[in-house]
């Protein structure tokens, strides 16, 4: 989608070889800062590091059904999940539990994410 906006479709999608392999967000920062020249540092952003949370999450859900003891994240969900700050639960501290509050925080994060992204590229044009 954010390929689509910066570029021309036809010209980058996500499935380049010029991406090479790797997770979505891996393509999507080489794409940004390789390819089409947008330098911005994604460390220091608040919602990109909720957006890997959110991916790591969301691995645990699709690779091992929500088990986090098969997770390689296991012991970074628990630690969010257990710090009281977060809408994401666990049921007797081994399986994920999406509440409704935790899917609402995903989506502001991604919003506001793409909100500070495209207000940098157009500064930087």
């Amino acid at each position: 989608m954010l390929s689509r906006y910066l570029t021309k479709p036809e010209k980058y999608n996500f499935d380049s070889p010029e991406l090479g392999d790797g997770s979505i967000i891996k393509k999507f920062k080489k794409l940004t800062s390789k390819i089409i020249n947008v330098e911005y540092n994604y460390s220091n952003c608040k919602y990109w590091n909720n957006i890997n949370l959110h991916r790591k999450v969301r691995n645990s859900i699709i690779h091992n059904g929500g088990v986090l003891k098969y997770s390689k994240d296991s012991e970074y969900i628990m630690n969010i999940a257990n710090s009281g700050n977060s809408p994401l639960k666990l049921i007797n501290n081994t399986r994920l539990l999406i509440t409704k509050e935790y899917i609402e925080e995903v989506i502001v994060d991604y919003q506001n994410w793409f909100q500070k992204f495209i207000k940098h590229i157009r500064e930087k044009s």
